[in-house]
């Protein structure tokens, strides 16, 4: 149950930040503060399902402003989470 609520105030979010005016920094602010306890919650949650890493996945991107695809020369660490984000995401059975 808590993992359906956190993925559907991920999507919000992210479909949120799409209709977001990035020129009112008012906006903005209220947007990124709002955001907060929603990520602090992906961040404490315990994954026990690939659906529950997807929501973290997806979570990451947004953090990331839509994106989480590190450059070929980004620490080898960088592009195994960009790997990993780019798996979960794309993996059937969403």
């Amino acid at each position: 149950m808590a993992e359906r609520r956190l993925a559907r105030d991920v999507r919000a979010l992210m479909m949120q930040s799409e209709r977001l005016d990035y020129e009112d920094p008012h906006a903005e602010a209220a947007h990124y503060r709002s955001a907060r306890p929603i990520i602090n919650a992906v961040v404490a949650a315990r994954s026990r399902s690939i659906a529950g890493l997807r929501i973290k996945a997806e979570a990451l991107v947004w953090c990331h402003g839509g994106e989480f695809l590190p450059p070929s020369e980004a620490p080898a660490a960088d592009r195994l989470v960009g790997a990993l984000v780019r798996d979960l995401l794309n993996r059937p059975g969403r």
